[in-house]
């Protein structure tokens, strides 16, 4: 099994709307149906935001920073295409929900370990 990790900014009534959509997306899913990405065994988030600061290149200067971290678990391998695949997805509907409110972002930050349940 693999846990995912993203990083949600989580500023401004923007972009908890773009946090939002991607929850009502993630909810959408039917494992078993053809909605895709399949594999998902379950997701949570923190309901605690963290704050920190980040570089942007776009205005070179270090930006203050509240994130609510989204974790999503999949039945899938660290290593296998199809992980691959959906996380790429999801970083679309990530850049695409944050648009749809005005709150392009440059990156998103992904981060995937194993994880063994017992």
């Amino acid at each position: 099994m693999t846990r995912v990790s993203i990083d949600f900014p989580f500023r401004d009534n923007q972009e908890i709307k773009a946090f939002s959509f991607f929850m009502d997306y993630l909810l959408s899913f039917r494992l078993g149906k053809e909605t895709k990405p399949t594999d998902i065994t379950g997701f949570s988030y923190n309901a605690e935001m963290q704050r920190g600061y980040f570089w942007s290149t776009d205005d070179e200067a270090w930006i203050p920073d509240q994130i609510r971290q989204l974790f999503i678990d999949f039945d899938l391998e660290e290593d296998d295409h199809r992980l691959t695949q959906i996380i790429e997805h999801l970083k679309e509907k990530f850049f695409e929900f944050y648009l749809k409110f005005e709150r392009g972002q440059e990156a998103v930050w992904v981060v995937t370990y194993s994880i063994r349940v017992r």
